[in-house]
């Protein structure tokens, strides 16, 4: 009796990237359960750090998804980046001509703020990644 052929299996590399397209994908998901429950220490994570803004979190949830996703085998997962790549390049577009677009109060209620009192945006930098990133994919 012949035997069954075994599954191939992932390398250490696949099984890294899938790892970290779990935690992309997680950080998003704590990112947005925090603005949701208004839970502070899930947005803060240290005294120093800049808190997490529910447009990063969505466009981290999703392209952790669709990294995922594509993973499995679900090719057309790709076009589910457009979401994260049209966000980040209206806060992009919106950083270029000095406007807040407060695409966050869309997701939740409520704004952070630092100690002016003014409120904090995405930075230029990290719209500009997203929206790379989020290209790519699709």
């Amino acid at each position: 009796m012949p035997s069954l052929p075994t599954l191939p299996r992932r390398s250490g590399l696949e099984r890294i990237s899938i790892g970290l397209a779990g935690v992309l994908a997680l950080i998003g998901a704590i990112g947005l359960g925090g603005w949701w429950m208004k839970i502070d220490a899930l947005l803060l994570p240290g005294a120093n750090l800049t808190p997490i803004r529910a447009e990063e979190a969505l466009c981290f949830f999703v392209i952790g998804l669709v990294l995922l996703l594509r993973e499995m085998g679900f090719r057309w997962a790709g076009w589910l980046a457009a979401v994260p790549a049209a966000l980040g390049l209206l806060i992009l577009g919106a950083s270029f001509f000095n406007r807040d677009l407060r695409l966050g109060s869309l997701l939740v209620n409520g704004q952070l703020f630092d100690l002016a009192g003014t409120s904090s945006r995405v930075a230029a930098m990290a719209a500009c990644c997203l929206s790379v990133g989020a290209i790519v994919l699709v």
